[in-house]
């Protein structure tokens, strides 16, 4: 996906992205490994995923335009990688 396409906010400094979805084994669907993958790496969207070793969004992430030190919220980009698990 690109950050012209998607449909949020898009809260990372390079313009193309894949986000991934992957059950979390032994858990019966009730965690999700969520990721995003870039031309830096792939990083964790969320704790289960940061527990798996994932590396923080940290030097992917964008800043805020208007909120001066803050960062622009990752939550749309959360959602439609857990959507691909077949959460909403």
């Amino acid at each position: 996906m690109s950050r012209a396409t998607f449909k949020g906010d898009w809260p990372l400094v390079v313009q193309t992205a894949t986000l991934r979805c992957a059950q979390l084994p032994g858990t019966g669907g009730r965690l999700q490994i969520a990721t995003v993958e870039t031309s830096m790496g792939t990083f964790a969207l969320n704790g289960t995923a940061k527990g798996q070793g994932y590396r923080e969004l940290g030097p992917l992430w964008l800043e805020s335009e208007t909120n001066p030190g803050a960062r622009v919220s990752a939550s749309d980009m959360i959602n439609a990688a857990l959507a691909l698990c077949g959460r909403k």
